[in-house]
């Protein structure tokens, strides 16, 4: 019988990533993905649409970046009429948006596979609130290094929990990193692959 191995998806760890002293006029949401895939392009309008006007309640200066290969037409329309709405489409490389931003988030409601994009939020050490379709296919403890909100209301007071308290942003961030540093890091899992195939 032949062995068989499962390869996680992993993420890369950077530690160059750190916590910027934000003015109170830089806070920002950061979505990325690629947005021709639907259940990234359902997720980002979900988000705009009823959660978003919740968070601008509590944070009327709240900025939403959203990073992504493809974005649709709706979603660029929107851009142009909300100033604070800003869609930056394909980047070569994110680093300068995960390190900018406040909260990351996750809001999909449908589809399969491991979120990448929570990988990398994490990997960045950042605080993270995803819906539980989100998040499956990654070992989070919902309250300890990931915010889990399956409704409108309860995401949109997550993100807004996260800016009001730098220290629990902090929290959150610290523990996703080091969940992914020990469980998601292509370094580990590659030398842990080599030992199992040599």
């Amino acid at each position: 019988v032949e062995k068989i191995v499962v390869v996680p998806n992993g993420a890369e760890i950077s530690t160059k990533f750190h916590s910027t002293k934000k003015s109170v006029n830089d806070n920002s949401v950061l979505f990325m993905g690629l947005l021709s895939y639907m259940p990234n392009e359902d997720g980002i309008k979900y988000y705009l649409e009823d959660i978003h006007p919740i968070v601008e309640q509590q944070v009327p200066n709240i900025k939403c970046i959203v990073v992504g290969k493809n974005p649709p037409q709706w979603l660029k329309d929107l851009s142009e009429k909300n100033p604070r709405i800003k869609v930056k489409g394909f980047v070569k490389d994110t680093k300068e948006y995960l390190e900018a931003a406040t909260v990351c988030i996750c809001p999909l409601r449908f589809g399969s596979g491991t979120r990448l994009k929570i990988l990398e939020y994490m990997g960045a050490r950042k605080a993270v609130v995803s819906t539980s379709i989100g998040a499956e296919g990654i070992s989070v403890s919902n309250g300890k290094d990931i915010l889990i909100k399956d409704t409108p209301t309860s995401f949109a007071h997550a993100i807004v929990s996260l800016i009001k308290n730098p220290h629990l942003a902090k929290r959150i961030g610290d523990a996703s990193h080091l969940l992914i540093s020990e469980q998601y890091d292509w370094r580990n899992i590659g030398k842990q692959f080599a030992m199992i195939v040599t």
